[in-house]
């Protein structure tokens, strides 16, 4: 409780992992260092989208941050 949250169920997988019920294995948790660390994440962002097929080019992303920051001079 003193993280902010009631602990759910743990099956014994976790356990012997030691690894609590709140994120999948198969994601991470990165703590950004560096600014050059938040522009490296920033542009995964951006260019998910493309990597999966949703769009052909960055900018043809209409909710992404992209444009935000090509104005920004980013």
């Amino acid at each position: 409780m003193a993280a902010g949250g009631v602990s759910a169920a743990v099956s014994r997988s976790r356990i012997q992992r030691s690894e609590r019920g709140v994120w999948q294995r198969r994601f991470y948790e990165h703590t950004v260092h560096a600014e050059v660390d938040l522009k490296r994440g920033v542009d995964y962002l951006h260019d998910n989208p493309l990597k999966h097929g949703f769009v052909k080019r960055v900018s043809e992303g209409p909710w992404s941050t992209f444009h935000r920051d090509i104005k920004l001079g980013e």
